[in-house]
C-alpha cells in the first residue's frame, strides 16, 4: 500500500498557478497544454476570437493580469469565463473583470478553455 495520496487535476492545477507566481513578471499567458490539448489534435479548424468572444479554442491558457500596487504580494483570483458550446465570452467575462480587480489590487488569471 502507497503512503502517498493522488492529487486531483484541479488541485494540481491550483498548485502550478501558487508556485509559479516569480515567473509572472516574464510571462502574461502561460500555455495549459504543449500544442493543441486532448481531444482537439486532429482538429482542422483554427482558434480565433471575434468581438471578444473566442471561437473554437484548441490551445486553451492561463492569461496573468498583475495589479500594479506597490506591493509585492498581492490576492488573486482565477477567473472562467462563460459562453456557449461554440464559444467563449473572453473579453467581457474574462479581460475586463481582470482589469476591474486590478484596480483595486487584486491580480486576475483569466483561463481561457473551451466552454463544450
Amino acid at each position: 500500500m502507497s503512503k502517498f495520496k493522488s492529487i486531483p487535476i484541479s488541485e494540481t492545477f491550483l498548485l502550478l498557478i501558487f508556485f509559479s507566481v516569480g515567473l509572472i513578471a516574464q510571462k502574461k499567458i502561460i500555455p495549459v497544454w504543449p500544442g493543441k490539448s486532448p481531444g482537439t489534435e486532429n482538429s482542422k479548424d483554427d482558434e480565433n476570437i471575434v468581438i471578444g468572444s473566442a471561437y473554437k479554442i484548441c490551445q486553451p491558457d492561463l492569461r496573468i493580469f498583475q495589479a500594479a500596487m506597490g506591493n509585492k504580494y498581492h490576492p488573486a483570483v482565477l477567473i472562467i469565463p462563460g459562453g456557449r458550446y461554440t464559444h467563449v465570452i473572453i473579453e467581457k467575462e474574462g479581460s475586463k473583470v481582470a482589469k476591474l480587480l486590478n484596480n483595486i489590487g487584486i491580480c486576475g488569471f483569466v483561463f481561457k478553455i473551451q466552454a463544450g
